[in-house]
């Protein structure tokens, strides 16, 4: 199943395409990964483009378990702001107590970087983050 959903969040799609089918096919591929489906995305993803990362983390969105909120932490990681804000905002219904006190720290310094340079739309959605993610410690 892995590699029919790296088809997808890799595919050539239109963007109407990608957010009016693939993205509901690829989140039910996630719904149905196993254990060592999620192992192996999380080993291959930091190989994933940009783009393809981007779609992982927005189908990551519904899919709270364990393995996406890790993968959504270690994609925080970057220097690319769509990407951040992307997770941050797939973070934002996320069980935080999967989260250790570090991670809530990282991703909420990486959080506030960004903050200063996105739309006002974008910073509604981290300062949302950003007091969901205060409340939970």
């Amino acid at each position: 199943m892995l590699n029919e959903f790296e088809e997808y969040i890799k595919g050539n799609f239109s963007d109407d395409y990608w957010y009016d089918d693939a993205l509901f096919l690829c989140e039910d591929f996630l719904k149905h990964f196993s254990d060592l489906e999620w192992t192996l995305l999380i080993s291959k993803m930091q190989n994933y483009d940009i783009q393809s990362q981007v779609r992982l983390a927005e189908c990551l969105a519904d899919v709270n378990n364990k393995y996406s909120v890790k993968i959504l932490i270690i994609l925080t990681q970057t220097e690319n702001s769509n990407l951040l804000i992307t997770c941050i905002d797939s973070l934002r219904d996320a069980n935080f107590s999967l989260l250790t006190v570090e991670e809530k720290h990282n991703v909420s310094i990486n959080a506030k970087k960004v903050l200063i340079s996105c739309s006002e739309m974008e910073k509604k959605v981290i300062r949302n983050f950003l007091n969901k993610i205060q409340s939970s410690q």
